[in-house]
């Protein structure tokens, strides 16, 4: 009788070489269809938002404020002492399928209280720990948080909030304004606790809603908690034991607009305080600490390649090249210039 003749070892092996060399090229494949669905989904949460930001305007006449101190929305004055801080995004719930935690949100409270009684069950340091997938592009960092030193999610220690990957327009060099001269921004005071928001009709957008940057992509640090990595020398003592703040909304005022400083994934974002880690990732999320100047500019950043998303006060959603003049880039952020630029 013949002996079955099994696969030589050479045979085992040459099969397993092109078992290799195709999943070599199919991977690469897989990899960019996965990208491709998550800017998709990054594009659609930032066409919510801003069909949200047009939504708001219908009801109100207006777009939301950057961020709010004191109770009554716009009440502010260069003396003012409310701590009754939100965001534009408390403003937003209504609008993008969050109106339960904007009917929990305790107005006349700030947003990290701990003791205001609560309504409808929650207190707002609790409401703004909530990580809704409208606030992430999945290309980043889906889920992020970001909690002060010695707390954590859950805790009820008002030092917890959800990152955001999106940002309001605030204008060329920061959201602090002379004169209104973006969608978002302050126009008076000195410290945090008394800067005076303003808020804009498309009618105030004499350069073109279609023309006129409303929201851009940003990039939020990669830690969670106050739990820093050791920088280039080892170390992992910090004097400020918070991870990096840009894209957390909740706390200052500081981080809840994007400027056209620089172009989009270039120049050096400002950070108040000591929270940048610079040495963390200085090619992709380059920063410094604020000397003085509480007006810190942050630039559209992303973790697409070769741009990023951004949307216009019509509403409309687009992807905007890395490349872009910085002379074009810094128009389409004002609103009233009179000199509209039509993007491409």
């Amino acid at each position: 009788m013949r002996a079955k003749r099994g696969f030589t070892l050479v045979e085992l092996l040459v099969v397993i070489a092109i078992i290799g060399v195709l999943v070599g090229l199919l991977l690469p494949a897989v990899q960019q269809a996965r990208e491709s669905a998550r800017r998709g989904s990054c594009m659609n949460n930032l066409k919510q938002l801003a069909t949200g930001m047009q939504n708001h305007h219908d009801a109100k006449r207006a777009f939301p404020y950057i961020a709010n101190r004191e109770t009554t929305a716009g009440t502010e004055t260069t003396t003012s002492t409310g701590a009754a801080y939100r965001p534009w995004v408390v403003s937003l719930w209504p609008y993008v399928e969050l109106g339960e935690l904007y009917t929990r949100w305790n107005f006349t409270k700030s947003s990290n209280d701990t003791a205001a009684p609560a309504i409808n069950g929650m207190r707002n340091n609790r409401i703004r720990e909530t990580r809704s997938s409208i606030y992430y592009c999945p290309s980043d960092k889906p889920n992020a948080f970001l909690c002060g030193r010695g707390s954590s999610l859950g805790t009820n220690s008002g030092n917890c909030g959800a990152r955001m990957n999106y940002m309001v327009n605030g204008g060329t060099s920061g959201w602090l304004q002379s004169s209104p001269v973006a969608p978002f921004g302050f126009k008076g005071g000195t410290v945090q606790s008394n800067f005076v928001p303003f808020c804009t009709s498309l009618s105030k957008i004499t350069d073109g809603s279609a023309k006129t940057l409303l929201m851009a992509e940003a990039r939020v640090f990669p830690l969670d908690q106050g739990v820093l990595p050791a920088n280039s020398t080892g170390t992992t003592t910090s004097t400020h034991a918070d991870a990096d703040n840009r894209g957390f909304p909740w706390s200052g005022v500081s981080h809840v607009a994007f400027s056209t400083f620089a172009t989009p994934n270039s120049g050096i974002d400002t950070t108040y305080g000591q929270g940048c880690r610079a040495d963390y990732d200085p090619v992709n999320l380059p920063c410094q600490n604020a000397s003085g100047s509480l007006n810190t500019p942050h630039a559209a950043r992303s973790n697409h390649s070769g741009g990023v998303f951004v949307s216009m006060c019509d509403g409309s959603v687009r992807f905007i090249d890395n490349s872009i003049g910085l002379s074009i880039w810094q128009e389409v952020s004002t609103m009233n210039s009179l000199r509209p630029v039509q993007l491409d």
